[in-house]
């Protein structure tokens, strides 16, 4: 009961602010979270865990994420996990995850199915297939599918473009037929080549809720270590972490600060073959 009772404050500060429900895809990702999200317009090579499907174009081989959040605002019992993995085919890539968030007595689970067309061109689609699983305790499990989809295009070597859809059937879940969140997403990235620098931006506007905008900065003074920064605005959030790379392993963390709940740390490990 009082995890429960943590949860639901959780909520209750967060909902109104963020004008959010149910299975909004928070990510335990050291890379998307040190970028405050803002990533929709990256690739795969780039680090970032596939938030857009459209990136799985440009995975250079087979890829393996384990993901953690000690807790979400420091709570213990709000613990998220995901674990994704990634492979390179000669049209594109393909890719699978799986998430869980939540406690004992509320726990949302998603498994997800990914595919991408365009690799070495300009220019790539990709569309993303869900089960989202909602367990409630005294009330039983229940599931739903939901479909992304995802583009990004390269204008310039170092300019790129995304934009993804959330939610495109409008799926809803449970008895009282809750509506499960919609969004569209949209950004860049500029990235010259050479100078390790790289910023990217994005806004995403979610069905009857203010726009967020997100700016996300990262420099890598050295080949095998990355700095990351960046701000939200819905919910307010202001990022910071680091990715070491010790091919093929590259381990990052982040964490982002909400004014009101505090801290969120974030751990991530992947493994490139290939």
């Amino acid at each position: 009961m009082k995890s429960f009772r943590a949860f639901a404050s959780v909520l209750s500060v967060a909902i109104p602010l963020c004008a959010r429900c149910a299975f909004e895809g928070i990510t335990a990702g050291g890379p998307e979270v040190g970028l405050a999200g803002a990533t929709v317009a990256l690739r795969a090579g780039q680090g970032i865990l596939h938030r857009n499907p459209a990136c799985l174009a440009g995975i250079p081989g087979f890829t393996l994420t384990a993901s953690a959040c000690p807790g979400l605002f420091g709570i213990p019992d709000l613990r998220c996990m995901s674990s994704t993995a990634a492979l390179g085919v000669p049209w594109g890539g393909v890719g699978a995850s799986v998430s869980t968030l939540g406690l004992p007595g509320y726990r949302e689970t998603s498994a997800s199915l990914s595919c991408a067309y365009g690799k070495g061109t300009a220019w790539s689609a990709g569309v993303r297939v869900s089960l989202l699983f909602l367990t409630i305790g005294g009330y039983g499990t229940t599931l739903v599918p939901a479909y992304d989809a995802g583009a990004q295009i390269e204008c310039l070597e170092s300019l790129a473009f995304g934009v993804l859809l959330t939610n495109i059937g409008s799926a809803r879940i449970g008895k009282q037929r809750e509506a499960l969140p919609r969004s569209l997403e949209c950004g860049f990235s500029f990235s010259p080549d050479g100078s390790g620098v790289l910023v990217c931006a994005s806004a995403v506007q979610e069905f009857l809720a203010p726009v967020d905008w997100r700016l996300g900065l990262a420099y890598s003074p050295y080949r095998c270590l990355v700095l990351r920064t960046g701000v939200s605005t819905e919910p307010a959030l202001l990022c910071g972490g680091f990715g070491i790379v010790l091919s093929p392993v590259s381990m990052d963390y982040a964490v982002s600060h909400h004014w009101q709940l505090g801290l969120t740390h974030h751990v991530s490990v992947t493994l490139t073959l290939g």
